[in-house]
């Protein structure tokens, strides 16, 4: 018997205008870095859309490194005085209320072999970012390893990138190796400012003072979880998931763009007859933690993750060019982890069917929140835009967010899940 609607109620088509204010709204909580205030306020307003919905929630609750940072900035004192901001890499340490005071070095790409040619001892290293990546451990190392007392990282982009202090391996247990012999702070600032800097080496000596005041800490978070209940087999499940959480950003794109997704699934799919169960989860710790909130479902849910028959991860859909149906996820420590190409295949086959284009891809630089699950044993997808150049910076904002993305893919998820939640 084909799957159908069960009432023809009105209401009940995907909403590209209801979905941007869901955008609008989780973006106005600020970061929702994990266990920050917005991410509090994150939790809470899913769960309360889920409930309106008229779906159970529940919650897996763990704790996560959290980060806040207070201020960071860069005082040139010669041989001219300016203030310039800067942001904090995540996770990094702080410096005394007076800052760090050095002469100003470049480093190029901050490998070994950049120090090869510069005394870093007792200075502040620059370094390029000249490709897409966003864990700089290594490099960070290599600056303390030659005696740097602080690092600032140049970003491609006119607007500042957020970086992380972690080695961005895939195994939980290496997310966060020391910085040896000390932990230095570090920062990241724009290309323009940058370049300014650039030209004042050229010209001769540059000092500077690099204040940074952090807070790092344990704190707890949530996943949110939403089940609409199979009719023949409630046992097995498709899970659709969007992580919650923020790189210290707005996160309009990244990711309220999935969540909204999520809002609108548990608001449309409870009109369908559906075999399986459907569990939508809004998943926390996700960005720079290597998909913890995954992680810990995984373990919290060891026993159940055989009747999971298919997961569909939503991740930055809104803003950028074509969308993408993940393949593969390249890690420096895991290498390649496959996507499932049955669920890949059913997606770019929804979307055709619906007039929209979706297209296979790989991520050159890791997986999101589904590659926990693969590694688990878990056929998953991962649908994402990866060409949005506001990816991890303050300029993540509703205005870049392309609403009408949102509901293509909510037609394009519907339609699988319902084909995946056939008996």
């Amino acid at each position: 018997m084909p799957l159908k609607e069960k009432t023809e109620k009105a209401g009940t088509e995907f909403d590209a205008k209801r979905a941007f204010e869901h955008v609008k709204n989780l973006a106005s909580f600020g970061s929702r870095l994990a266990g920050t205030e917005g991410d509090t306020k994150s939790i809470k307003y899913m769960s309360e859309q889920f409930a309106k919905a008229g779906l159970k929630v529940e919650y897996d609750v763990f704790n996560a490194p959290s980060f806040i940072e207070k201020e960071a900035k860069v005082l040139l004192s010669y041989p001219s005085k300016k203030e310039i901001k800067v942001r904090a890499m995540l996770y990094s340490v702080q410096t005394s209320r007076e800052g760090v005071k050095g002469e100003l070095v470049y480093a190029n790409l901050c490998r070994k072999e950049d120090f090869a040619k510069i005394n870093a001892k007792g200075k502040i290293v620059m370094f390029s970012r000249t490709r897409d990546k966003d864990a700089f451990w290594e490099e960070v190392t290599n600056a303390a390893k030659n005696g740097a007392k602080g690092v600032i990282m140049v970003d491609y982009n006119p607007w500042i990138f957020t970086a992380t202090m972690e080695s961005g391996y895939f195994n939980i247990q290496k997310r966060f190796l020391s910085v040896e012999p000390n932990p230095i702070p570090a920062v990241t600032m724009t290309s323009n400012d940058g370049q300014f800097l650039l030209e004042q080496s050229t010209k001769g000596k540059v000092e500077a003072t690099l204040i940074v005041d952090v807070k790092n800490e344990e704190k707890e978070t949530k996943n949110v979880r939403a089940t609409i209940e199979g009719e023949k087999k409630a046992d097995e499940k498709i899970l659709v998931i969007a992580h919650r959480d923020t790189a210290n950003t707005p996160g309009a794109n990244d990711n309220a763009s999935g969540l909204a997704t999520l809002i609108e699934l548990a608001r449309i799919l409870p009109n369908y007859h559906l075999d399986r169960s459907v569990e939508l989860m809004a998943v926390g710790a996700e960005e720079e933690l290597g998909s913890l909130g995954s992680y810990n479902y995984c373990k919290m849910h060891k026993n159940e993750l055989e009747k999971i028959r298919a997961v569909i991860n939503v991740d930055m859909v809104a803003v950028g060019s074509k969308l993408k149906v993940i393949t593969e996820g390249l890690w420096p420590d895991k290498g390649k982890l496959e996507t499932s190409k049955e669920i890949n295949k059913l997606l770019v086959e929804e979307a055709d069917k619906l007039g929209y284009f979706a297209e296979y891809g790989i991520c050159s630089f890791a997986t999101s929140d589904e590659g926990r699950f693969i590694d688990a044993g878990v056929p998953a997808s991962w649908l994402w835009k990866p060409d949005d150049p506001y990816y991890h910076s303050m300029e993540d904002t509703p205005d870049k967010v392309n609403p009408n993305d949102i509901k293509a893919v909510c037609e394009i998820v519907k339609n699988t899940v319902i084909k995946l939640a056939k008996a």
